[in-house]
């Protein structure tokens, strides 16, 4: 790791990196493809994505949560939340254990899109503000899974499993900073919608892990 790429092994990563530097650091690790210059955007793609796939002792992996964490490390928290009309806020106090996309039918027809996006977060660091409804059914797994909404304009904000009270199934996009919306987990790929192209690097499920 000579030359050009060393410093990306103990300085902090930064933004401002040529995609030149970049493709000679993949190339300089035999544990990632090297990357050619017309491949070089699909790989940075996966990147962004958290390449949680790769065996843990890749190299590839620490360079992906380095990069992962410093997006991470520049939201400051809390981040506030509102449904469409405003009548519920709430605010993150911290960052989401992790973000997942679900593709099943079900979540089709909550998003009216090819899937959801949810957030899961701890139960103790979001605060809510105003009147929620609830509504819930019985999942494939035999598990409730609830749902709270605005009762004006009818924004899903989170699900819930009465089982595990101390989560929360956050639906990051009414944030007002949504920069943490980088799903690293695809569930339910088996009902995705054909022409939707997960990305590389992310862990998939064809049902519910």
């Amino acid at each position: 790791m000579a030359g050009i790429c060393k410093p990306y092994l103990s300085a902090p990563w930064r933004r401002s990196i040529s995609l030149f530097n970049l493709a000679c650091f993949f190339r300089a690790s035999s544990s990632i493809r090297a990357c050619e210059p017309r491949s070089l955007l699909g790989c940075l793609h996966g990147f962004s994505a958290l390449n949680t796939s790769l065996k843990p002792t890749a190299f590839g992996v620490g360079l992906a949560q380095r990069y992962q964490e410093d997006i991470l490390s520049k939201i400051e928290y809390p981040i506030t939340g509102s449904c469409q009309c405003g009548n519920v806020q709430y605010e993150l106090l911290e960052p989401p254990l992790f973000v997942a996309a679900c593709h099943c039918k079900e979540c089709q027809k909550l998003s009216t899109s090819a899937f959801s996006i949810t957030a899961m977060v701890k139960t103790n660091s979001v605060k809510f503000q105003g009147e929620m409804k609830s509504w819930s059914r019985i999942a494939d797994s035999g598990n409730t899974s609830g749902a709270k909404f605005c009762p004006t304009c009818g924004n899903r904000i989170y699900h819930f499993d009465p089982n595990e009270p101390d989560k929360l199934k956050l639906k990051p996009s009414n944030l007002s900073d949504t920069s943490i919306i980088s799903p690293t987990i695809h569930v339910w790929v088996s009902e995705k919608q054909d022409w939707y192209q997960i990305p590389s690097g992310v862990k998939v499920f064809d049902k519910q892990p």
